[in-house]
């Protein structure tokens, strides 16, 4: 069962003089409010608990009731438009327009109900499209603010049961979120002090190998880089906001005192801060959404925010079906429901396909001695500069974007610990550690079977494999499709 804090009952088919009766029998621990004086059959029935949560009807009409609800506990307030459309379209046509006017307001939005038509012509199966026997008729939709204010939320369609209509479930968390874990931002190295922390922290004095001092050095190094992004970037939106405040009213004065050398001095100071500050923003929208754009200008802030909101809500599994086909919801069950099914596949056999016998004939001694030569410091570097800046770090935070920005204080020691690798053979744990993200297979997906699971690797780790892998591409060049697959005559291995 689900603890319910506010709901709508559409169809009722329960007549105004029974409501009271019917109400107080069944629900009288919740608030009740319908629309009987807009349409006799009453068809919604909207109830809260008002321990938790106060709702407020701002609007009704004979196919809605749109209300205001504030959250008790964690003081979220939302505006929410319960919908029970009328059959005929004619009859809807009142309800779009009371619905357009309602979604320009400026608080999250949710619009949920029947809405007795459905949108693509695919969603009617059964016989003909006039009068299709199943349809998709149930919707939950919300405005785009939605997902800045309440971007962890989900939403589960349940089966409908002997009803007409599938219950519709929403979950909305909770205000606690996990500690974020340390993550390097490509706009820190804007700062004017940046360069001087890091040369601050890089000192010798680290005993061990090479590769110990590098991941110890990294280590030392995130406090550091902490307190630069709390103290120069933290609210990097409203520091643009302000910045460029400043900016237009210092040009305001210097209109009416166009030689005043302070004046001058001054916007040149400023304008020098909002062009970093603006930099810095884009760098941070860009890489929050992995994206690569032509230009990082105003005009694309709109898109770099749609794109990290399509990633939040593709990256949160509010609930999930496990192997069974039991639906788990919240975090600790989609979690363990996750570690069930790869604790399952862990150690299964699977058929594999063997490399063919004549993969290496046709390579010589000396087409494949170079595999053999020396790593140097310039196939490092080509190796780092090829890996993307936006792309996700592996458990020490620090993509490739911190060394290529920090190259003439960390290059020499980068490049030491990766030559030691090759001289060596060993990888130490902090070198080798991983992060398993869960990418789905799928638009939507619905169980646990259809995520694929990835490892987010050391930009260290990274270099060495590109290393390796540039090499055997010389010598695997025409067999090897870049993805990982050789290539044969009837598929691919």
């Amino acid at each position: 069962m689900h603890k319910v804090d506010c709901g709508v009952i559409i169809e009722t088919h329960i007549k105004k003089a029974l409501a009271k009766a019917i109400y107080k029998s069944v629900f009288s621990n919740y608030l009740l409010e319908t629309n009987y004086a807009e349409h006799a059959g009453g068809r919604l029935w909207v109830l809260w608990n008002p321990i938790t949560v106060d709702v407020q009807v701002l609007d009704r009409g004979d196919q809605f009731i749109h209300c205001s609800l504030l959250h008790h506990a964690t003081q979220r307030k939302i505006v929410v438009t319960f919908v029970y459309a009328l059959n005929r379209a004619v009859e809807r046509l009142g309800l779009w327009n009371r619905l357009k006017h309602i979604s320009n307001g400026q608080l999250p939005w949710l619009c949920l109900g029947d809405f007795n038509v459905s949108l693509e012509a695919d969603e009617k199966i059964g016989c003909q499209v006039a009068s299709p026997k199943l349809a998709k008729l149930d919707r939950l939709l919300v405005n785009p603010i939605w997902f800045s204010h309440v971007p962890a939320s989900t939403v589960v369609f349940l089966p409908a049961g002997a009803s007409d209509h599938a219950p519709i479930v929403l979950t909305i968390p909770g205000q606690r979120t996990p500690p974020r874990s340390f993550k390097y931002l490509n706009c820190w190295a804007l700062s004017p002090d940046f360069g001087s922390i890091i040369a601050a922290q890089w000192s010798p004095g680290i005993h061990g190998t090479k590769t110990f001092a590098l991941f110890s050095t990294l280590r030392r190094l995130r406090d550091s880089l902490k307190k630069l992004n709390h103290s120069d970037f933290a609210g990097i939106t409203k520091r643009v906001t302000e910045a460029k405040a400043s900016f237009t009213q210092c040009q305001f004065l210097l209109q009416s005192s166009p030689l005043n050398q302070l004046l001058l001095a001054k916007e040149k100071e400023i304008a020098s801060k909002y062009i970093r500050l603006k930099k810095a923003k884009m760098h941070f929208l860009a890489q929050k959404a992995k994206v690569q754009h032509l230009q990082l200008s105003d005009t694309n802030t709109r898109y770099f925010y749609a794109t990290i909101s399509a990633r939040q809500r593709r990256n949160t599994i509010g609930a999930i079906a496990d192997v069974i086909g039991r639906l788990c919801h919240g975090h600790d069950q989609v979690a363990e429901a996750f570690v069930g099914y790869y604790k399952m596949l862990l150690g299964s056999e699977e058929q594999v396909q063997s490399l063919p016998a004549d993969l290496f004939t046709h390579n010589t001694l000396q087409s494949v001695s170079h595999l053999d030569n020396s790593v140097t410091i310039p196939e490092i570097k080509a190796a780092l500069h090829s890996i993307d800046r936006n792309k996700s770090p592996g458990m020490d935070g620090y993509s490739s974007g911190f060394f290529v920005d920090t190259w003439e204080t960390t290059g020499q020691d980068f490049c030491d610990a990766i030559l030691e690798f090759f001289a060596t053979g060993k990888m130490p744990r902090a070198a080798n550690s991983t992060l398993v993200a869960l990418i789905p297979k799928k638009n939507s997906p619905q169980s646990v079977t259809e995520f694929r699971p990835i490892s987010y690797c050391t930009v260290y780790y990274k270099t060495a494999s590109k290393i390796l892998a540039n090499r055997m591409r010389e010598v695997l060049g025409h067999h090897w499709n870049g993805t990982g697959c050789f290539h044969r005559r009837e598929g691919s291995i």
